[in-house]
């Protein structure tokens, strides 16, 4: 089914009844795939449905065994990977396609470069048309370094600009998510998007059912090497996408169908739902376990080897859910229902719905129950709304400070006068203490007033002692409350440049973590020194160390050793971004019972 959108227009790439044998086995058979201009179009399937092959087909990196291949309306018989190249057809398969030994610019303008190419202004123009390319992919690389320094993603990243420096027309991305963080996939969604908008043709493959939903017109499914139709994104969620996938796969042998609808779920199971990112359990017509995927017992911890054909009651019953009966009761009335929290035992949260389906005559052949885990979500929510807080009571304390200023100031002049009259000496001294204890209680709100700036601060330089003094004021109270001995090894003046408000942030927390660290009466020892091309604080304490067990975890995000609702283990987390967005890198090293030593480098 072609989009009605267009229907009015020439597709820039079609397969007429393609189809493909390798080793006497049938790879492709008969497919037929429309590619429109300013469209995103996803091809889905379980493994070895025929996805790869075709990709390597529309490449050249294979022959097609019968049928036709046209591109911008003309046919092309003898598909290679330099006829490809010539259309303007750019292909990241699974395989890393970057040269190691070649520089990042080398990898993105290969197959490029004139005879001319080492004059300055090329190499000039080069630069700057990559940079803008990087820019656009939000990512930042030295492109003067071979690439095998460069990280999984950042290599991904230098194959994908290299699509863009070649101005492709058609972006082809075989399953590549696996090499991207869950940001980083994000990143690449957007500019996939932004290029369909620019009129760029792409087709897209993800086993993630999420990204194909979230930036896909139309998809495509595929079986065996069959075609199980083409359907409108915007007509479709996870569930219809399951279900259109599902469905061709019961209806492409309607003679080999067993009566047993259970082997028939079997089946699916193995071919389809067993790798899905979603928690599948499917009960059929007499409400007995028919399938169970690998992430729904990881979420509900349950053993994959569970005895099939179990009733509803048995398998849900067993489970530490708080909804449980309700959600047995939904299985048995054939009802669509959903949870959007359930407790698991613990502080596990999960979603769940119940979705009676049919086959093509609509007649009831079982229950799906989709589970998600939500813990995750609800932790963070519950993190931001902390966090709106503590920014509500810093704006409050933010203008208690200015107040507090105010009649300091008019006070601070009085004393000045008193200060040039003449007065006893005993009384000279008295007005000298008081000015002291001024200027500590004008420190500590300056402090306060800094700290407490909310919107976000363009990058300029700034005295970093300053920055690391200023800290130290801000946190008298709690190193006087557990009488810490705080030692600084501080220039008089170290500038760098960047966010202040954000590395005051770092600063406070990693101090911070030390005073609780330290015993009473503890150490801590604060040095800065230029160690080129950084500059780099220490931050070291004399407390109970970090368990060797842990160390490799405290970065995580929500990982902590106190986690509790006031604490949600972002800290470390945060702090490491905040080090790294500014090009520096923060590390540490323990020795449980002895010492803790943060280390923090940045740029000089």
């Amino acid at each position: 089914m072609g989009s009605p959108e267009n229907s009015h227009r020439r597709p820039i790439l079609q397969l007429r009844n393609i189809s493909l044998s390798q080793d006497g086995q049938t790879v492709l058979n008969h497919i037929n795939f429309d590619l429109y201009p300013g469209e995103i179009h996803a091809l889905v399937g379980e493994h070895r449905a025929g996805k790869t092959p075709l990709i390597k087909l529309i490449a050249g990196e294979l022959k097609k065994t019968d049928g036709t291949i046209l591109i911008r309306g003309r046919r092309v018989d003898n598909m290679t990977p330099t006829v490809a190249l010539r259309n303007k057809i750019g292909v990241i398969s699974q395989e890393q396609q970057s040269i190691n030994n070649l520089t990042a610019l080398e990898n993105v303008i290969a197959g490029t470069i004139p005879r001319a190419w080492i004059t300055h202004k090329y190499r000039i123009e080069s630069i700057r048309r990559c940079r803008e390319i990087l820019k656009e992919l939000e990512t930042d690389i030295n492109l003067a370094i071979p690439v095998s320094e460069l990280s999984t993603a950042e290599r991904q990243m230098v194959e994908l600009a290299r699509l863009v420096y070649l101005d492709s027309d058609i972006l082809i991305l075989d399953d590549i998510g696996g090499r991207f963080t869950r940001r980083e996939m994000r990143t690449v969604l957007r500019f996939l998007t932004k290029a369909r908008d620019r009129g760029k043709s792409v087709i897209f493959i993800d086993s993630d059912i999420d990204n194909v939903l979230s930036i896909a017109d139309r998809v495509t499914v595929l079986h065996h090497g069959f075609s199980g139709g083409t359907e409108n994104v915007k007509d479709l969620d996870r569930l219809k996408l399951l279900k259109l996938t599902y469905n061709f796969a019961l209806n492409i042998d309607e003679d080999m169908r067993d009566d047993s609808h259970l082997v028939l779920l079997q089946q699916y199971n193995e071919n389809v739902i067993a790798d899905l990112p979603a928690g599948v359990m499917v009960f059929d017509i007499r409400n007995r376990l028919g399938t169970l995927n690998r992430t729904a017992g990881r979420i509900l911890g349950m053993d994959l080897k569970t005895p099939l054909g179990r009733p509803a009651e048995d398998i849900i019953g067993e489970m530490d859910l708080n909804e449980a009966e309700d959600i047995i009761d939904a299985v048995y009335k054939r009802e669509v229902r959903s949870w959007d929290r359930v407790n698991l035992g613990g502080d596990q949260s999960i979603k769940i719905k119940t979705i009676p389906y049919g086959d093509k005559n609509q007649i009831f052949q079982g229950t799906m129950v989709l589970v998600e885990d939500v813990t995750m979500d609800m932790t963070i929510k519950e993190y931001l709304v902390r966090a709106e807080k503590i920014s509500s009571v810093a704006e409050l304390a933010a203008g208690v400070s200015h107040e507090i200023n105010n009649p300091l100031g008019i006070i601070s002049n009085y004393l000045q006068v008193l200060k040039y009259k003449n007065l006893e000496e005993d009384v000279k001294e008295k007005l000298e203490k008081m000015e002291l204890q001024l200027g500590r209680i004008k420190e500590t709100t300056g402090s306060l007033l800094s700290f407490s700036g909310f919107k976000n601060v363009p990058d300029r330089e700034f005295d970093l002692t300053a920055l690391l003094n200023e800290v130290v004021v801000l946190l008298n109270h709690k190193i006087a409350a557990k009488t810490v001995g705080v030692a600084k090894k501080l220039p008089e003046k170290r500038m760098v440049k960047g966010s202040e408000n954000r590395l005051r942030q770092v600063f406070v927390n990693l101090i911070s973590n030390a005073i609780e660290a330290v015993p009473e009466g503890g150490r801590i020892d604060i040095s800065l020194q230029l160690n080129s091309p950084y500059v780099e604080v220490r931050i070291q304490d004399n407390g109970y160390g970090i368990p060797p067990e842990i160390q490799e975890e405290i970065f995580n995000p929500f990982f902590s050793t106190k986690m509790t609702r006031e604490n949600a283990g972002l800290g470390l987390s945060i702090c490491q971004h905040i080090v790294e967005a500014h090009k520096g890198l923060l590390t540490f090293e323990s020795q449980p019972g002895d010492y803790t030593l943060f280390k923090v480098c940045l740029p000089a």
